[in-house]
């Protein structure tokens, strides 16, 4: 297992803090979901942010287990992928 150091965790807290449960919008600017969760990726020693994900299944991660076993069975797993090169703006 990885071990993340005390600056990239801040790091990591702090993206998290600027993008999850926060609106995203297309290319048009229409809304299209919110952020559920963040994909990361070491890469050469360092943490990255890969993609934004959306949807039922990322959505369910953060909610108790009962609770989020509820959301699966209504909603599935669905998930949306945003590669974060595909990100133009980030605003809070």
């Amino acid at each position: 297992m990885n071990r993340i150091a005390p600056e990239p965790r801040r790091q990591f807290l702090d993206l998290v803090r600027e993008v999850l449960d926060h609106q995203l919008l297309d290319s048009d600017l229409i809304e299209c979901g919110k952020v559920d969760d963040v994909e990361l990726e070491m890469v050469n020693g360092e943490l990255r942010a890969v993609a934004l994900l959306s949807g039922p299944g990322p959505a369910a991660h953060h909610l108790p287990r009962w609770a989020g076993a509820l959301v699966r069975a209504l909603f599935g797993r669905r998930s949306t992928r945003v590669s974060w090169r595909e990100i133009s703006v980030i605003e809070s």
